[in-house]
């Protein structure tokens, strides 16, 4: 007999599994499925009936094509739900019609086949703080795509084909604090900055393809960083050029045009230094052009992404100290 899974909430692993172990989830009133990585290409609609005890959901990496109508609404205690690495065209997981409104707080959207996303497929996620959506093939965001996403504090885009993002489009997310835009195709305008929520402290974003000169316009309120160059691009300034409570700063490629002189009040509080792709050798010379590290006083932390090479805390100012 057993009921040992449904009073203790075991996550339970099955594998092979073509098909929703409806019976399984009913008999034993499951709160957490894990079904990736298995050969569920279709899920029924009545096979979901069975499973309203869940709160966690796994079913990514199983071909999926489609979801069914009705497919969250089976599911009324979900808060977390992977459907990662199918091939999903569309994700029709809010109805209006209906007014059904779904405590899922965590979506993982990513590497599906999304092209467009409807107005309303997150119409009935109020709860929603994380929604990961990289890796697909959205071209262009609709301004009311994300509305009534209030809680929402995590949205990562990342290597999707971006190209326009709809004006206003993160005013309806007061409460985000971490977004990533890196591996998009997105061409901003000379005049266009990044302007987020008040709430917004981490951003990873690429340089879009300008004009010479051109200043990046971010928010001063971020405390991580991460930029990456475009191959064949032209230096870009940041705009403001003061970031006082920024600690940790990550450069993929040299895209950045920075005076020198001014780094400490550039950068005040940085305590940590990545570098991707770069070497750290032209940072030693006070003939370079890039910014010196004796001029950062808080600097804790340099690393090296092609040599592994590390910067440490009894580092000299004059040239550090690399450690391996």
């Amino acid at each position: 007999g057993g009921t040992g899974a449904a009073e203790i909430g075991c996550p339970v692993t099955l594998t092979d599994m073509a098909e929703l172990p409806a019976r399984m989830v009913a008999h034993f009133e499951l709160q957490e499925l894990n079904l990736g990585i298995n050969r569920t290409r279709h899920i029924a609609l009545e096979g979901l009936a069975s499973c309203h005890s869940l709160k966690s959901s796994g079913l990514r990496s199983n071909g999926l094509i489609e979801l069914p109508r009705g497919f969250l609404a089976a599911m009324p205690r979900l808060q977390r739900l992977n459907l990662a690495n199918n091939q999903l065209r569309s994700a029709m997981l809010c109805m209006n019609e209906t007014g059904f409104v779904s405590g899922l707080w965590a979506l993982d959207l990513s590497k599906n086949r999304l092209c467009t996303l409807s107005p309303v497929i997150f119409s009935c996620l109020p709860h929603l703080r994380e929604l990961l959506l990289q890796g697909n093939q959205l071209v262009c965001l609709k301004d009311q795509v994300f509305q009534g996403l209030q809680r929402l504090q995590t949205l990562n885009l990342g290597n999707n084909p971006l190209v326009t993002l709809g004006e206003g489009w993160l005013a309806p997310l007061p409460t985000l604090t971490t977004q990533n835009l890196v591996g998009t195709h997105m061409v901003l305008s000379p005049t266009w900055g990044f302007r987020g929520p008040e709430s917004l402290h981490s951003l990873r974003i690429q340089f879009p393809f300008g004009p010479a000169g051109v200043a990046f316009s971010l928010l001063t309120r971020l405390t991580s960083l991460e930029l990456h160059a475009v191959s064949g691009m032209k230096h870009w300034r940041l705009s403001p050029n003061v970031f006082p409570v920024l600690q940790i700063l990550t450069l993929k490629g040299w895209g950045l045009q920075l005076e020198t002189q001014n780094i400490s009040k550039i950068f005040p509080a940085l305590h940590q230094l990545s570098l991707l792709g770069s070497r750290l050798e032209p940072l030693c010379s006070q003939d370079t052009s890039s910014f010196f590290l004796w001029q950062l006083p808080k600097l804790k932390s340099l690393k090296d992404g092609e040599t592994g090479i590390a910067l440490g805390p009894t580092a000299s100012r004059d040239c550090p100290v690399y450690r391996s």
